[in-house]
């Protein structure tokens, strides 16, 4: 069994049931904290693709618009974890951050070594990325 799995595929579930039911904003609030909860769990319980999806929620946009708990920090944190991992679209976030120096100081070697790690993780994105900030070096930006 896959570490965390059982709170991911409940926190999964929950997701779902915010796009698919017509509910009130006060149930989907309240749905969505359950998700959070869920998530959290799968996600310290070490299922990377709990940590980057928790990672996501530290976002400046999320579900609910503008994030006022938005934390670069913290999407470092659980990318970095999911990354470990290698999971494809953590190590692409993860090398953006490194790329603008958000949530971390900024490295454009660090930022290459995890765009090719994502790409070699199947990222379609990363390969992108990585063009575009290759084309920048280039450029002498």
């Amino acid at each position: 069994m896959i570490k965390g799995e059982s709170y991911f595929e409940k926190a999964r579930a929950l997701n779902s049931l915010l796009y698919e039911k017509n509910l009130d904003a006060g149930e989907k609030r309240l749905l969505y904290q359950e998700y959070i909860l869920n998530l959290r769990k799968s996600a310290y319980a070490g299922n990377k693709e709990a940590q980057y999806e928790y990672g996501l929620t530290f976002e400046e946009i999320n579900y609910w618009g503008n994030n006022k708990f938005s934390s670069a920090k913290k999407c470092f944190d659980w990318y970095l974890k999911a990354a470990n991992q290698d999971h494809p679209e953590a190590c692409n976030n993860l090398a953006i951050l490194f790329e603008s120096g958000e949530g971390c100081e900024k490295n454009t070697n660090k930022a290459i070594f995890y765009y090719k790690k994502a790409i070699e993780s199947g990222s379609l994105n990363a390969k992108r990325n990585l063009k575009m900030l290759n084309r920048q070096l280039n450029k002498g930006n």
